[in-house]
């Protein structure tokens, strides 16, 4: 059973509420076989009970779920913890979208995440579980150092798109219902499907669904 950790940053982002349907089916999915826990970032104040949390543990994988906006945040995170203690990997719209650059701005980063992570999550927590080679795992680029110290990036490829239908339940108890409402004006979002028709140039759905 692979012991993880997901952080979800989402500080003063604003329009949206807090509640992340694709990181509910994550959970969902991943943890009828796993122990991953998860941990919300809504406050710069947590980022020290997020250094705790990392160091009070021995991690298969410490995974961070964000957006360009959220960058900055987790820069600050890496000045109060090393990082590169960890295996870390990357996911979410910044990572997806902009993969060479986010292992330039976080060096620290082992693994990067490519697109919805579902069942990408749950191959590589199978592999870590049998003890087998993680840098197989689909819909991830892995950076691999050789005996030189020369790093060099494995990238496999993206898993299809799964139906919405064929994925474990969302688990939303991995979030502060109650705060959330409150913050939104007594509001509680909902999703009925996944993605977005709609190709807007303006929108990051429109690159996403390339990916």
């Amino acid at each position: 059973m692979a012991n993880g950790l997901i952080m979800y940053f989402d500080i003063d982002t604003g329009y949206y509420p807090g509640l992340h349907h694709g990181l509910a089916y994550l959970m969902g999915s991943v943890n009828k076989k796993n122990n991953v826990n998860f941990f919300h970032i809504y406050k710069e104040e947590q980022l020290h009970e997020v250094k705790d949390l990392i160091e009070g543990k021995n991690w298969d994988f410490v995974g961070v779920s964000f957006t360009t906006n959220q960058r900055k945040f987790l820069w600050k995170l890496a000045e109060i913890t090393n990082l590169n203690n960890i295996f870390l990997i990357g996911g979410g719209v910044h990572p997806t979208l902009d993969k060479q650059n986010t292992f330039k701005e976080f060096p620290e980063f082992d693994a990067i995440c490519i697109g919805e992570g579902e069942m990408a999550l749950l191959e590589l927590c199978k592999r870590i579980d049998n003890k087998q080679n993680i840098t197989e795992s689909p819909s991830f680029i892995f950076k691999i150092k050789d005996d030189e110290g020369k790093t060099s990036f494995k990238v496999n490829p993206t898993l299809e798109l799964k139906h919405i239908d064929d994925l474990a339940d969302p688990d939303y108890t991995i979030f502060d219902y109650k705060r959330i409402i409150k913050d939104s004006g007594n509001v509680f979002p909902m999703m009925l499907g996944r993605g977005c028709p709609y190709k807007c140039t303006y929108c990051a759905s429109a690159h996403l669904s390339k990916e």
